[in-house]
């Protein structure tokens, strides 16, 4: 469970009703200049207007005050503060006011006015299921499960703390609202770490009855459960452990289950998008067929329109069948194909220059051009999928990197992109000497094994 990303929390936030009255009053203190700079609001989607985010303007003060033209009731703003995430609950012709300020390296808020019991509870939210109180940063198994039933009773206590003080909101309409949002967070870190544990002691998840009657807890047709990932959760708590291992069955577990207990339409395409998308990830073309023929029997005709040309380019570049001989020039123009290569083995980098994880790989890249630097049987290029040249350019002139750069233009990157099934970057390709395919999905480079998984292939 990984904690989410500011933008993405951004955009899960309330949609509006219809009726328009009176002007909404926020008022923001940050005295401090550097924090000013890291604060940010996103606003619901409101009269058929699209989320918005914005950085507010301070004065000299380190005030800001922002009016907003809302329908009746209250509404979700939220409010960025460097890492911290808070929300602040507007309502037409009220004022809230917020003073946000840095204790001992943390980041506080002060609330007054009206919504500000609600927004006080939901810090304490923020508070009492804090990820780092039940789980481990670098995902270390021993360490989530060290005081385990102290964790169950300490999240049971808050979890049954918090019910008391939700009935006791002054802002009455949004008990029901803040009621779920406790049943939420206390059903997916408790079902979170139950499930480590069964992990750790090997107890297939399907004979947990604890676990399965805490299952029975999520509503499968409300999309307030899916944001929290409860859906998802129900659903893969449904699929014996045995099938961990083999992607393809696994997503057949996966779709047969959605279909039978999820009855709301968008939340079962949402979970048969995330099954395809992870199946397609982990499958090879050789077993891809396991899954994609029982799915298009009963899965959303939609997603398999969008996802048929994956499909039928990774049952095209199954290991051993000829590679496709796709075209790409280097900064002077002059066009290159991976036949250029025979006689080595091939390891292919596909990137961009705007993508964030592409670029994290480059050192590890880099680390492994060193590593055989002296081996002639094999070969790394990257082949750049930008349509900015002047971009690439800049990027392979400041780095310098010593192996091949290359870059496709629209119709070579639309071929490379069929050929391969490539819907996402960073990909890795091997060709083997003889130009048929090793893996058309390979290991990236920062991943440890693929060093002894070239020293076996070189020898």
């Amino acid at each position: 469970m990984k904690k989410r990303k500011l933008a993405v929390l951004f955009v899960s936030i309330l949609m509006a009703a219809p009726c328009v009255v009176q002007a909404q009053l926020l008022k923001l203190n940050v005295a401090d200049t550097a924090l000013q700079k890291r604060t940010l609001i996103a606003s619901p989607a409101i009269n058929n207007k699209g989320p918005k985010m914005f950085q507010p303007k301070f004065d000299a003060k380190g005030n800001y005050v922002y009016n907003d033209t809302l329908p009746n009731g209250y509404f979700r703003y939220l409010m960025g503060f460097n890492q911290k995430v808070a929300t602040a609950f507007l309502k037409s012709g009220k004022t809230l006011k917020v003073k946000a300020q840095q204790k001992d390296g943390k980041i506080v808020l002060e609330f007054s006015g009206d919504g500000s019991d609600a927004c006080r509870l939901l810090e304490a939210f923020n508070d009492g299921y804090s990820y780092p109180k039940y789980f481990s940063l670098t995902g270390d198994q021993n360490e989530i499960l060290t005081n385990y039933d102290h964790k169950l009773a300490m999240l049971d206590k808050y979890h049954t703390d918090f019910a008391v003080m939700v009935n006791k909101l002054k802002e009455k309409e949004l008990i029901p609202q803040i009621r779920l949002m406790n049943e939420c967070e206390y059903l997916r870190n408790r079902l979170a770490l139950m499930r480590c544990y069964d992990r750790f002691k090997d107890i297939d998840v399907i004979a947990d009855e604890a676990f399965q009657k805490l299952l029975g807890n999520i509503d499968l047709n409300d999309p307030e459960y899916e944001s929290y990932s409860l859906i998802s959760t129900f659903v893969r708590g449904k699929i014996s452990s045995k099938y961990d291992d083999d992607p393809a069955t696994y997503g057949v577990e996966f779709v047969n289950i959605a279909n039978k207990y999820v009855k709301n339409a968008e939340i079962k395409k949402s979970l048969e998008m995330a099954i395809v998308n992870y199946v397609t990830q982990r499958c090879a073309g050789d077993d891809i067929d396991k899954f994609w023929v029982p799915y298009k029997a009963v899965g959303d005709s939609e997603i398999v329109k969008a996802y048929s040309y994956k499909i039928e380019a990774m049952k095209n570049t199954k290991s051993g069948t000829v590679a496709p001989d796709d075209e790409f020039a280097d900064k002077d123009g002059k066009l290159h194909r991976f036949s250029d290569y025979k006689g080595k083995l091939l390891y292919v980098d596909f990137w961009a220059t705007w993508c964030g994880p592409c670029k994290a790989e480059i050192p590890h890249l880099a680390k492994l051009v060193e590593h055989y630097k002296d081996n002639p049987n094999i070969q790394f290029i990257s082949v750049s999928l930008d349509s900015n040249v002047d971009s690439w350019k800049k990027m392979i002139t400041d780095d310098a990197p010593v192996w091949p750069q290359f870059i496709a233009d629209k119709e070579q990157n639309e071929k490379i992109s069929k050929d391969w099934g490539i819907a996402a970057i960073p990909r890795f390709i091997m060709i083997n000497a003889d130009g048929t395919i090793n893996s058309a999905d390979a290991l990236r480079p920062s991943d440890g094994s693929l060093i002894p998984l070239l020293d076996k292939l070189l020898k």
